[in-house]
């Protein structure tokens, strides 16, 4: 077993939840490692807002409407690092009626900006060993 090396040496990841919708607030909430789900969330998103909290790859959330959380929305895990955008994943939350009716160019676009605002990951990285 031992520890990681390589790319996978590096667990950090950080989660922002993009609500793209005007009438409903929603919250992650960690799931710990005994199955559990933490009552009090680990972020809150508004209408129209993005919220970002820093994670581990394999850390489980289940986000669920706010502030009535009787409703799950989805749940989440980041199984990887995704590298390529300095350890950051971007979910978007929205109520499209159809794929087709979603704008991808424009959420890539916010994708690109919230990894950008979001800067480096503050926490330190593991030693390389």
């Amino acid at each position: 077993r031992g520890r990681p090396t390589g790319l996978r040496a590096d667990q950090r990841a950080l989660l922002s939840v993009y609500n793209c919708c005007d009438d409903i607030s929603m919250a992650a909430h960690w799931i710990d490692w005994s199955g559990e789900e933490r009552t009090a969330p680990d972020l809150v998103s508004h209408p129209q807002r993005c919220d970002m909290v820093q994670t581990y790859t394999l850390h489980n959330f289940a986000l669920r409407l706010h502030p009535q959380q009787q409703v799950v929305l989805c749940g989440i895990r980041i199984t990887e690092r995704p590298h390529h955008t300095g350890g950051h994943a971007v979910i978007f939350v929205t109520k499209a009626k159809s794929p087709e009716s979603l704008d991808t160019s424009g959420f890539a676009a916010k994708c690109q900006r919230i990894i950008e605002e979001a800067g480096e990951d503050p926490r330190e990285p593991p030693e390389a060993g």
